[in-house]
């Protein structure tokens, strides 16, 4: 692959392929700052994911993880499913619920 590296403006960095047909990495900074503002990562032309200053991340598809995920805020879900077999989930401390619980 040829590889092309593009300075614009003195805020962003393209890392693509020389003609221009897809980029692969786009670093983008704030002029006043010297650290990245975002960092996208892309496949052709669609980008797939994104990693923001405020440590956010932005993913087009599955995240997937093959040790522990842990959070220090709110988790929000739509689902939440077992995957032992058992059709079990545990929750190691309390759990406080409001709202309405379904048994079904």
């Amino acid at each position: 692959m040829d590889l092309k590296i593009q300075l614009v403006h003195l805020h962003q960095v393209y890392i693509g392929n020389k003609h221009n047909s897809y980029t692969a990495l786009h670093i983008r900074n704030h002029a006043t700052t010297p650290i990245a503002d975002h960092i996208n990562v892309y496949h052709d032309t669609t980008k797939i994911f994104k990693v923001d200053y405020e440590g956010g991340v932005w993913s087009k598809g599955h995240i997937t993880a093959s040790g522990n995920i842990s959070a220090s805020g709110t988790v929000y879900a739509d689902n939440f499913k077992s995957t032992g077999g058992d059709d079990t989930i545990e929750f190691g401390d309390d759990l406080h619920v409001q709202g309405t619980i379904g048994i079904g």
